[in-house]
């Protein structure tokens, strides 16, 4: 380039007032930089800073009296190997602030850190004439903030689903993983009454909600099976309902209470439906400690069963095919 000088960081002053040179290490993506520099108390602060802005943004860690001597951002930019003068080294979440592993082999200055290509493993050379190789995964924990309340969540090895209501309505957005980085938002044309919950792999999403008549008579419509990939209904499925479905482990079944109808002391229908066909099978005397309790089904690992508990001490088990129960 041309070699000018493009910004002129200056952290705080060390003891005295005498700013020492800070340790600096920049972002794979280049859109941050990690300097580590002792604070006016003397101790070693690694803070990050925006090189869209030149702004501190957050302060990662500190060890007190003790001066960082080396830096290193992992590949994917989401963690911060750190050495410091008495043989103090680790990994530190950048999205947390949170040491995630911690080296202790060292007996003296940690000059030099670097994440081999994988992100798996960290080098040191340190004082004492030692060069170390250590795992560098630890319990790694994402941060995630979201513009609206989550409603619920589907997690894969690289990436979080998150179905949420905002300002803009109910929406599905992809993370990725660990940092949590964006991929892709889907709106779906649901109302402010629609009960939304994903499917265990996050394929689908079900919603129920309610409608009110000219007569101002709130009912519950069908319960609407919407793609998350595209936002479009897939299938309608059952007549109405009360509470959160249930989903077979495969996806392929759900079970759910529809409403009694317009008799209040009636008992609500536990059913299976099948998300392909919409096949239904009413499961019998369900909810036996009668209308308005609490109770909980479960889907076998299998898909072939199905358990319920309820509030009143019962446990029922049917076969979700034919609806012939087996146990109470």
């Amino acid at each position: 380039g041309s070699r000018r000088e493009v910004r002129r960081i200056h952290p705080v002053a060390g003891p005295g007032g005498v700013a020492a040179p800070p340790i600096v290490a920049v972002s794979p993506d280049g859109g941050r930089l990690a300097v580590g520099y002792p604070d006016a108390q003397g101790n070693g602060v690694v803070a990050i800073y925006s090189t869209r802005t030149w702004r501190k943004q957050f302060d990662v860690m500190s060890i007190p009296a003790v001066e960082i001597l080396s830096i290193a951002f992992s590949p994917d930019g989401s963690r911060l190997a750190v050495g410091a003068a008495d043989g103090t080294s680790g990994v530190w979440s950048i999205a947390t602030r949170e040491q995630l592993v911690a080296y202790d082999g060292p007996t003296a200055g940690v000059f030099s850190m670097s994440f081999t290509p994988n992100g798996n493993s960290v080098l040191t050379a340190s004082g004492d004439g030692v060069a170390r190789v250590w795992r560098a995964l630890g319990a790694e924990q994402s941060f995630i903030l979201v513009n609206g309340g989550i409603d619920d969540l589907a997690l894969t090895d690289s990436t979080l689903e998150i179905l949420s209501t905002t300002q803009n309505g109910t929406v599905v957005s992809w993370r990725r993983l660990p940092g949590g980085q964006p991929i892709r938002t889907v709106a779906l044309p649901v109302d402010q009454n629609g009960l939304a919950s994903l499917s265990p792999d996050g394929r689908y999403v079900s919603v129920s909600h309610s409608v009110t008549g000219p007569t101002g008579l709130t009912t519950s419509a069908p319960m609407m099976l919407f793609s998350a990939a595209t936002g479009r209904v897939v299938r309608r499925l059952g007549s109405a309902r009360i509470g959160f479905v249930q989903w077979s482990p495969d996806d392929s079944e759900i079970a759910l209470q529809e409403e009694p109808g317009s008799n209040p002391a009636a008992l609500p229908r536990l059913v299976v439906l099948s998300v392909g066909s919409g096949r239904r099978v009413e499961l019998p005397n369900a909810s036996p400690c009668g209308p308005n309790t609490p109770s909980n089904d479960v889907f076998s690992a299998n898909g072939r069963r199905i358990a319920e508990e309820s509030f009143c001490g019962i446990i029922q088990v049917w076969e979700t095919r034919t609806g012939h129960r087996l146990l109470r």
